[in-house]
């Protein structure tokens, strides 16, 4: 089997669409009949929200606004599309009084993830241009032993992005190997609309999700608690000690959802079982000057985002990474584009801008900001809607059993995780552990290790996080496909959390 050669230009992935589908969507679609009716119900939920019910105290009218806003989004994204409704959601939201339009401005499309998908998907199209995703998607699938074993090729696929999120963030890793899932689905022939492209895609983002929970390394918000530990419990957290019981959590997460992709999802791995490995690798051009320069840049930018993490474990260093931390991921990913572009190999730049600009799939572009938005609006004092929350939760939660309310407790924060920011949702430990110290047999140390890794569940819907917007709005998944199978991880994580991390955490830090 020939695989494509590497000049070509990608597909889907760095194409926009607007279709819940990955279909492009005709325009008698528009004057479709059940088209209008959907339209129509997306609107209903809003006046409803906006207008018609009362505000349920501490929420304002302009927190019903903006609850209205987002329910009618959802239903949008998961019955019509994305693009124009992530775009219309921004402009609502604004139309809701909850705070100003530069407050807004600043939170959707100011949010520092946004230009940083928009670099993400440039530097993607340099990569996909020379050849270079091509290179390591050949890496991934002809290891020795997958010949003929499509399933191998899979589990090593997905393992290897287990790997590399255990010392990185989401966002980042989702960008790459959906740019390397659609160069191994060109090259054996899987088109968009196929179910095992629809899961595949889905599918790296419910991996990278699962790994960051594995170590502190992956994102800021388990450090962020285990100072909260230290603050209230006077304990440190260890990388090693909080590492050797998710790290266990994170073999049972990685086993449950293998299981689930091959004998629940299905996909169709029949067209990868042809790949004649010794061929592919014989047939390999040697690496192109312009590959070696994109390489070169991005290993560099991968420094970039790993070192304050990596740094900040070594003593001494702990002011350099906390100047490095200070550039977050947008300002390397911004430098390392305009490098790219300034570079010229032939007479010609290394990254076309103008090229690129038209391969980027502004769908997701304008799904994140409102997810950013999303987020920024439910924590606001104006919406009242976090007040509400904080409120009604306590209440609810005393008196209930021990081993009730560590279930409810988690089950409340990685259900808070798909709705709202991660950040919002690690905020709840304030909440939460206050409550859990006044209930009997209940170890609060513990319970605030398994928040800090439930904060990154966020698998349902796409306004739990950057990478699940990206995901949803990459035009290859519906957002049907996130929430059917993200309900599912999710309450398989909850059985890790409840069952795995918890009593191992509990016996590591008696109380």
């Amino acid at each position: 089997m020939r695989l494509i050669e590497c000049g070509l230009p990608p597909s889907g992935f760095m194409k926009g669409v607007d279709a819940v589908e990955g279909k492009a969507v005709s325009p008698s679609t528009r004057t479709d009949p059940r088209y209008i009716a959907k339209i129509a119900m997306a609107l209903v939920i809003y006046v409803l929200f906006q207008f018609v019910l009362p505000p349920a105290p501490p929420i304002t009218r302009e927190g019903m606004g903006v609850l209205g806003v987002f329910l009618s989004t959802i239903f949008l994204w998961v019955t019509v599309g994305t693009g124009w409704a992530s775009l219309l959601c921004v402009g609502m939201y604004g139309l809701t009084g909850v705070t100003s339009a530069s407050g807004l401005f600043s939170a959707t499309w100011g949010n520092v993830m946004v230009p940083f998908v928009v670099a993400c998907f440039l530097l993607n199209n340099a990569m996909a241009e020379t050849g270079l995703t091509h290179r390591f998607a050949l890496w991934f699938i002809t290891r020795p032993g997958c010949k003929g074993r499509p399933w191998r090729i899979m589990f090593m696929f997905f393992l290897s992005i287990t790997l590399i999120t255990l010392v990185s963030t989401s966002s980042p890793i989702v960008i790459m190997y959906m740019a390397i899932a659609e160069e191994i689905f060109i090259s054996c022939g899987y088109e968009k609309g196929d179910k095992f492209s629809k899961i595949v895609m889905i599918s790296i983002f419910f991996v990278c999700q699962g790994a960051m929970c594995n170590t502190p390394i992956s994102h800021v918000l388990i450090p962020m608690i285990f100072e909260y530990i230290y603050q209230d419990f006077g304990i440190v957290i260890t990388t090693f000690q909080y590492s050797k019981v998710f790290m266990l959590y994170g073999i049972y997460y990685f086993a449950a959802f293998w299981l689930v992709f091959r004998y629940l999802m299905k996909p169709d791995v029949s067209k990868l079982v042809n790949l004649d490995a010794e061929k592919i690798r014989a047939e390999q051009k040697p690496m192109s000057r312009e590959e070696r320069v994109v390489l070169a840049v991005f290993m560099t930018l991968v420094f970039f985002w790993l070192a304050p993490d990596l740094l900040a474990l070594i003593p001494g260093l702990e002011t350099i990474s906390t100047g490095m931390s200070r550039l977050g991921q947008g300002i390397p990913a911004l430098v390392a584009v305009g490098v790219l572009a300034s570079v010229k190999l032939g007479g010609k730049p290394v990254l076309d801008i103008n090229a690129a600009n038209k391969k980027v799939i502004w769908n997701t572009v304008y799904m994140m900001a409102a997810v950013m938005g999303t987020g920024y609006l439910f924590g606001l004092d104006s919406s009242g809607i976090k007040q509400f929350l904080l409120e009604n939760i306590g209440p609810m939660m005393i008196g209930l059993p021990p081993s009730i309310f560590v279930f409810v407790a988690l089950l409340g924060i990685i259900i808070m995780t798909s709705f709202l920011s991660n950040t919002l949702s690690a905020a709840m430990y304030t909440v939460i552990i206050p409550i859990a110290q006044m209930v009997s047999d209940v170890n609060p140390i513990a319970l605030g290790l398994c928040i800090a890794a439930a904060v990154n569940i966020a698998d349902a819907l796409p306004s739990g996080s950057p990478a699940a917007s990206m995901a949803s709005g990459s035009g290859w998944t519906p957002v049907s496909y996130q929430i059917k199978y993200g309900f599912l991880l999710a309450l398989i994580s909850l059985a890790g959390f409840y069952f795995i991390a918890y009593p191992l955490c509990s016996t590591m830090f008696p109380v």
